[in-house]
């Protein structure tokens, strides 16, 4: 059991940490939520399905179960997202929205979406959006620099230090149920978002993979300041372009109306503690 035990990553441990506590959550929590039971299931098969491949790999030179074993955190990611559409509201039933929209006029003396209303225009927009979408690569790339170049335990450390940021986003979405601007300050927006390519793009993407709730924090904000900020101790010019497109990931979704403005303020603050706490224990992990 104990040589068992020293196989798992700590991002193993995370995920199988994060899916044991939304089962507990759901199994205390479920009054409002429909056949919660298969939640509970998914999410034993989910764990029980990650140990089997780890045991494997284990037990069998194969590059494919390696390959698999560590990047099926991105997998994870997509899934804990997608799910939280139906778990949003099972702790407190009702939208946190109106203070979300408060604290960005607290902390901005406006509000942001609607004060950035006077400097669009259809090319800001598609840049906007161009870094708003460039988000999905943010992840593969920064872990395939370390990957491509044999680093397997910086690589280990970054997709630890991005699955404390995404989960403690997706625990966060439970305390604060928020819905984007999109939705809850259509009644102030008087100029409609306009575009070409990536406009189109960013609709489709929304259409198919967009959940109600899920906004404060941003974890799309989390988890790209968390590769970035990982890859500045691992791959340092690398990091620079990562940076900058976490910056403009950031700047972006309050832009274009998927986020306000706290919550990506709020997204940054988790990507760097994750970081700060990802590395810290993982240089006691090595120490023991």
């Amino acid at each position: 059991m104990a040589a068992r035990l020293r196989q798992l990553k700590l991002v193993d441990i995370s995920s199988v940490a994060y899916f044991t506590l939304l089962s507990l959550v759901i199994l205390f929590f479920h009054k409002n939520l429909k056949l919660w039971w298969v939640y509970i299931v998914i999410h034993a098969f989910i764990i029980s399905a990650l140990l089997a491949v780890i045991e494997l790999s284990r037990r069998k030179a194969s590059e494919f179960l390696r390959f698999v074993r560590d990047w099926y955190l991105v997998l994870l990611i997509i899934f804990g997202f997608e799910e939280m559409n139906n778990l949003v509201l099972i702790i407190f039933p009702y939208w946190a929205n109106q203070f979300v929209i408060n604290l960005d006029r607290l902390i901005f003396g406006v509000y942001p979406t609607v004060w950035l209303e006077r400097i669009t225009s259809p090319w800001l927009t598609e840049v906007m959006l161009f870094f708003y979408n460039i988000y999905f690569l943010i992840i593969p790339v920064s872990g395939g620099v370390l990957y491509l170049k044999k680093k397997r335990p910086e690589f280990d450390t970054l997709f630890f230090n991005i699955s404390l940021a995404y989960y403690v986003s997706f625990v966060l979405f439970l305390f604060f149920p928020a819905e984007g601007p999109w939705v809850t300050m259509t009644h102030y927006q008087t100029k409609e978002l306009s575009g070409y390519l990536f406009f189109a793009l960013d609709k489709f993407i929304q259409g198919m993979g967009a959940i109600k709730g899920g906004c404060f924090p941003s974890s799309h904000v989390a988890g790209a300041f968390a590769a970035a900020l990982s890859l500045f101790k691992f791959e340092r010019k690398a990091s620079y372009w990562m940076s900058l497109a976490s910056c403009g990931v950031a700047l972006s979704a309050v832009y274009s109306r998927h986020h306000h403005a706290v919550d990506s303020l709020a997204g940054i603050l988790i990507g760097v503690l994750a970081v700060a706490a990802g590395m810290k224990i993982s240089r006691w992990q090595k120490k023991t």
